[in-house]
């Protein structure tokens, strides 16, 4: 440690998780939401970045930092800090509403993740710290080795994840830091 008591530079570090042994999800007050099953730790505002091809939306999760999105990521994040999802960190991040029926089939209501408890669909009650939350298709960062032009996306529509052939395509960006990867 510096004597100023960082590690030896003028950086800032990005705000850790947040619990509340209740909740799946938990809102953390600083444009963020903790994810207490797989560690991971999502942007809020899940459309603040839009949509874009493979190479621009890594590019945008990757330049995610605090002050982003209308200014209420307030993480002290730096560039660097966020990244897409893997394919399997959005198979873990569904599983559960998979599991609940929210999905894109009647009479279930769509996106295909929980309410903050864990315990119903996010769309059909019992409050959600998430906002934004499009139901289409998202990129993760998990590319398919044997086709380079190609890549995992998750459907939050059906809950499911599946090969998206060109990385040209315009898919939902939605970023996440932390978390095992």
């Amino acid at each position: 440690n510096g004597t100023n008591g960082t590690n030896g530079t003028n950086g800032t570090r990005p705000d850790l998780s947040c619990f509340d042994n209740t909740n799946r999800y938990v809102n953390c007050g600083n444009g963020t939401v903790t994810d207490t099953v797989t560690g991971l730790i999502w942007l809020q505002q899940a459309d603040c970045l839009g949509i874009a091809n493979y190479a621009a939306a890594n590019q945008a999760a990757a330049s995610l930092k605090d002050g982003d999105c209308g200014g209420t990521l307030t993480d002290k994040s730096s560039p660097g800090d966020w990244r897409l999802p893997t394919k399997d960190e959005w198979s873990a991040t569904m599983a559960q509403a998979v599991i609940l029926g929210c999905k894109f089939a009647w009479p279930a209501t769509p996106p295909s993740l929980t309410n903050d408890a864990g315990t119903g669909c996010l769309l059909s009650g019992g409050g959600s710290s998430f906002a934004g939350v499009p139901w289409v298709l998202h990129w993760s960062s998990t590319a398919i080795e044997s086709n380079p032009s190609s890549a995992w996306g998750a459907n939050l529509g059906d809950g499911l994840v599946y090969i998206i052939s060109g990385k040209v395509v315009n898919l939902q960006v939605w970023p996440v830091r932390g978390g095992p990867r």
